[in-house]
């Protein structure tokens, strides 16, 4: 992916398309998404060092049918980063380092663009804020 100069700003990952259906169209509805070039480069400089290459997590489960604002937490790893800050299941996030948190998808988009070990200000609906510590889950290429 490119932007109007011609510099590489993301690598293509998915796009969205209509299904098919007898005597409906399908295809490309113009929608595509990207990975941030900044995190494609983290990863294949990780893979070529390593072999493999991890993605940053706060140890969470989100409760992904929560309609409210923000993510609310449907449990928590134990040991991982949001364990050793205090988050429990229950919890409503709606803020990561002075961002809003919208829903589950924005918290996810919000962890995913940062790397293992970056600690996070995570804003709580009852007015707290913990300082998280993202953990590393490896990924097998």
């Amino acid at each position: 992916l490119i932007d109007g100069q011609g510099a590489v700003i993301g690598v293509n990952s998915a796009i969205a398309t209509l299904g098919s259906s007898i005597g409906g169209e399908s295809g490309s509805i113009g929608l595509g998404f990207a990975i941030p070039i900044n995190q494609a480069k983290r990863i294949a400089e990780e893979i070529m060092k390593t072999g493999s290459s991890s993605v940053p997590v706060m140890g969470v489960s989100i409760d992904m049918q929560y309609a409210g604002e923000g993510a609310r937490i449907a449990s928590v790893r134990s040991g991982d980063g949001a364990d050793k800050a205090g988050l429990k299941a229950g919890d409503v996030i709606t803020s990561v380092d002075g961002q809003t948190v919208t829903d589950a998808t924005s918290l996810i988009v919000t962890i995913r663009s940062r790397v293992p070990g970056d600690v996070l200000k995570v804003g709580l609906s009852n007015g707290k804020t913990l300082q998280v510590t993202l953990g590393a889950d490896k990924t097998t290429n």
